[in-house]
């Protein structure tokens, strides 16, 4: 039996309780690929640093990539939304025309100033997941075609810091090499990007970054389902070698058959310390931790199972969406989609190594899909409610409500930049 938690007015004061980095070596990285079977799952992480254990940067999926520190500065946030969902029973928000909105985020009170609305037609349609530059200044979305054959398309635009971080159109690429494009990463150097698929096995693409930000030749695409091993539904993390020079990429020789998990896994978060990954399985609601060897890239399981939901509560009719670790390593959040409609908080323990439960809470909305940390608040993006909620992020790593709604018709990926 589903225990269903009702809607709470406020839950600032409430909280329902509960007792690749790519490695860098000889010119090759360790690239992660997880294999899931639900839509938006088959997403790419990509994680980058050195062989000692002081890392540059991490890239994950939030489904954002990065999670930007952001300080006095203008924030700028780009939202990315179904333009051509067909509106069915289970929607109760309705796909609009525009497929990335642009938000400038209100510090002093968390709120969101709507700044300019992108036509499909000139972003693409169903802006499905995006990732910047670490500079902020080139912003990459993949757009998914759904309910077709057709390959999904990656799209390139410069930020226009001047003029309120207005995207401007660089170039396309038609046909990705996969269907329902449901991830993108940068490398490190920022020379090539990774796109993950979801529909038709699932694939894996990489192409050329040019010097003036836009998106040059495919250099690499493997389809899962051509024979080989990583087909859909084997529930692992595949390993990939990918050469920093080239972009060719090759299955990680000391983890030939991947990393098997937990039922659906979908998003991997990274500590800082490039020590420890933190994956959450769609299916079965909980989080693994998997420690990380910088010389050989070889993941491995320290701790299986950790529920994303409150004691007591089943999984039945419930789904795990995104995961992300807070700036300051402290914290870390994963969102239930489902009869919770929630984000759970966990503080970070043993320099990565263990998770302590916080509390959930509440998103006002439905199927929380996709969310963003900054410095101190959370936005969360309700895809089926259509629409965003801010909350802040307390010193103890709880979240009070702060701001929304905010309409969004059906939202599915947030990112930030600094003007």
């Amino acid at each position: 039996m589903t225990t269903k938690i009702e809607p709470i007015e406020d839950l600032s004061n409430k909280k329902i309780s509960n007792e690749g980095f790519f490695l860098k070596k000889n010119h090759a990285i360790f690239l992660t690929v997880i294999i899931s079977f639900l839509f938006a799952g088959s997403i790419l992480a990509t994680y980058f640093g050195k062989p000692e254990t002081v890392y540059e940067k991490y890239t994950y999926a939030s489904e954002t990539t990065d999670t930007m520190l952001i300080n006095d500065a203008k924030t700028i946030v780009y939202v990315g939304s179904y333009s051509d969902r067909p509106e069915g029973e289970w929607l109760q928000g309705k796909a609009s025309n525009y497929s990335i909105q642009a938000y400038e985020f209100i510090k002093t009170d968390g709120s969101l100033r709507l700044l300019k609305q992108y036509l499909s037609d000139y972003v693409g349609e169903n802006s499905i997941y995006m990732t910047t530059t670490k500079s902020g200044d080139y912003l990459y979305a993949v757009n998914s075609l759904i309910g077709t054959n057709e390959e999904s398309n990656v799209i390139s635009f410069r930020i226009d810091k001047k003029n309120n971080g207005e995207l401007v159109k660089i170039n396309s690429v038609q046909g990705t090499g996969g269907q329902n494009a449901v991830h993108i990463s940068l490398d490190e150097n920022e020379n090539f990007l990774y796109i993950a698929h979801y529909s038709d096995g699932g694939a894996l693409s990489v192409y050329k970054r040019n010097c003036d930000g836009s998106i040059g030749p495919r250099v690499f695409l493997d389809n899962f389902n051509s024979g080989n091993l990583h087909n859909l539904g084997q529930n692992k993390i595949l390993n990939y070698e990918s050469n920093e020079l080239t972009g060719q990429c090759i299955q990680n020789p000391n983890q030939l058959n991947g990393l098997s998990t937990e039922k659906g896994p979908r998003h991997l978060a990274f500590h800082s310390n490039g020590l420890y990954a933190y994956i959450v399985h769609e299916f079965s609601n909980d989080i693994s931790i998997l420690s990380i060897d910088s010389s050989s890239g070889i993941l491995s399981i320290v701790v299986e199972k950790i529920s994303t939901l409150p004691l007591g509560v089943s999984s039945d009719g419930q789904s795990a969406g995104a995961i992300r670790v807070s700036l300051d390593q402290k914290f870390l959040y994963a969102s239930n989609r489902g009869n919770t409609n929630s984000i759970s908080a966990f503080r970070i323990l043993e320099n990565g190594r263990q998770l302590s439960y916080i509390g959930t809470y509440d998103t006002f909305g439905k199927v929380p899909r996709d969310f963003y940390v900054l410095k101190e608040h959370l936005i969360v993006l309700n895809q089926n409610s259509a629409n965003a909620f801010t909350f802040k992020i307390n010193l103890d790593g709880s979240l009070t409500k702060s701001f929304g709604p905010m309409n969004i018709g059906l939202p599915l990926a947030i990112i930030a930049v600094e003007l």
